[in-house]
C-alpha cells in the first residue's frame, strides 16, 4: 500500500532545501528511507528492495531526494546524511528480519564517500551491531561515476566485497562500459537504466542497450536488474530478454519500512502480476 502523503518536487512549487533546512531535519530524524522491491522476474519471488531517501516534511509531506542531494553535497553534509539513513536502514532490515529473513537490501552510494579506507571495516561493524550480515547490503554505485574510480575506490571495492558486501553498478547505459570495463571491476550485480527498460518495447535502440546489458552481465555471471518496470508488457518484455529481476512501480511505489512489510506480508513475499491473481482467485 503507498503512502498517502504528497511528494514535493524538486523543482516548479517547491524549492530546493536549503542545507539549514537538511541539518534540521537530520536534527529532527525526520530523514528517512523508503523501500522500493526488487522481484525476480520467473518466480515473482522479492528478492529485496532499494532503500531511498526521503525527507518528511513539518506539513507531513514527502520531499525527494531531488529537492536535498545535491544541496547535501555541496555544503558537506553527504557523510552525515548517509550515515543517518544508514543506521535507519539497519535497524528497518532488524525489524525487517524477524518477519523476513535475508532480504538484499541496495543503498545507493556516493563514490566521495569511498575514498575512506577504513569504509569496509566500519560498515562491517555497523552490520554487526544490529545483526546484519554485509552478505544483506548491497551498495549501488552509478556506472558513470564507478568507471572514472581512482585506485583508492577501487581498492574499497576490492575490500567491500571481501568483506561480504554485495556491490551493483546502477544505471547501466549512460556511460560507455563494455565487457572489458565491467570484468576489472568487483561488480556484484548490474541494473539497466529505467530509460532504457521503458522505452524497450518501442524503440530498437534502447532494446539494443537492454539485450547488451543482459548478454554482458551472463558474461560476467552477474544477475541484472531492470529498472522501471511500470506494466505487465515491460514485465514481460524484461523477462523473456532474461533479465533475472524487475524494479518499478508496477510492483509498488516506494513506502515507508510500515508499509513494505504490509505489501509483502499481503502477497506472501510473492509478488504475482494482476491476471495471475485473477486466474488463482477464479
Amino acid at each position: 500500500r503507498e503512502t498517502h502523503a504528497r511528494v514535493r518536487p524538486a523543482n516548479g512549487l517547491f524549492a530546493m532545501l536549503s542545507a539549514r533546512e537538511i541539518q534540521q531535519a537530520m536534527d529532527e530524524d525526520r530523514l528517512v528511507p523508503f523501500y522500493q522491491p526488487i522481484v525476480e522476474l520467473h518466480s515473482g519471488q522479492i528478492a529485496g528492495a532499494e532503500a531511498l531517501a526521503r525527507i518528511i516534511g513539518h506539513d507531513g509531506s514527502i520531499i525527494s531526494p531531488a529537492a536535498f542531494i545535491d544541496v547535501a553535497g555541496k555544503n558537506g553534509m553527504l557523510g552525515e546524511l548517509t550515515r543517518k539513513l544508514l543506521v535507519a536502514i539497519l535497524r528497518d532490515m532488524q525489524r525487517l528480519n524477524r518477519i523476513q529473513p535475508n532480504v538484499n537490501m541496495a543503498i545507493n552510494w556516493d563514490p566521495q564517500l569511498l575514498e575512506q579506507v577504513n569504509l569496509p571495516d566500519e560498515l562491517k561493524t555497523a552490520c554487526e551491531s544490529w545483526g546484519i550480515s554485509p552478505a544483506q547490503i548491497t551498495l549501488e554505485i552509478t556506472e558513470s561515476l564507478a568507471f572514472d574510480a581512482n585506485p583508492m575506490i577501487l581498492e574499497v571495492l576490492v575490500r567491500l566485497r571481501l568483506k561480504g558486501f554485495n556491490v551493483a553498478v546502477d544505471d547501466y547505459g549512460t556511460g560507455y562500459s563494455n565487457l572489458d570495463r565491467l570484468a576489472r571491476m568487483p561488480f556484484s550485480k548490474l541494473k539497466i537504466d529505467q530509460s532504457f527498460v521503458r522505452k524497450a518495447g518501442q524503440d530498437s535502440f534502447s532494446m539494443a542497450g537492454v539485450e547488451t546489458a543482459i548478454r554482458l552481465a551472463r558474461e560476467l555471471s552477474m544477475p541484472t536488474v531492470a529498472e522501471g518496470v511500470e506494466d505487465e508488457k515491460l514485465w514481460n518484455l524484461m523477462r523473456d530478454c532474461g533479465a533475472s529481476l524487475a524494479q518499478g512501480y508496477l510492483m509498488s511505489r516506494p513506502v515507508a519500512i510500515e508499509q513494505f512489510i504490509e505489501w509483502g506480508t499481503a502477497t506472501n513475499w510473492c509478488y504475482r502480476l494482476p491476471d495471475e491473481r485473477a486466474a488463482g482467485a477464479a
